[in-house]
């Protein structure tokens, strides 16, 4: 699922907010299963790409249809996920 995910993220800013959203949110779910190893020598790039998650988080916009109330609440559980993998150890 990771490396899926991460092909996907490799195209940047050519996908949209809710996408980059969904493969981030599966490798997040995929990387807290795992138990890394602490000499992993991509350490530095994948702390950047933790951190990429929860900038997407910002990005996403609240739908017309949806509260401001509902939304926040729709947005804690993701944010909780992608900051205590973001905080991980590599």
């Amino acid at each position: 699922m990771i490396e899926y995910a991460d092909k996907l993220l490799a195209l940047g800013d050519k996908i949209d907010p809710p996408v980059r959203y969904q493969a981030y949110y599966a490798r997040a779910y995929a990387y807290t299963n795992l138990n890394p190893q602490p000499t992993d020598p991509d350490m530095a790039k994948k702390a950047a790409r933790r951190r990429s998650m929860v900038e997407t988080l910002n990005e996403l916009k609240k739908p017309d249809n949806m509260s401001q109330d509902d939304f926040s609440k729709a947005m804690k559980g993701p944010a909780i996920l992608f900051n205590y993998t973001a905080a991980a150890p590599p």
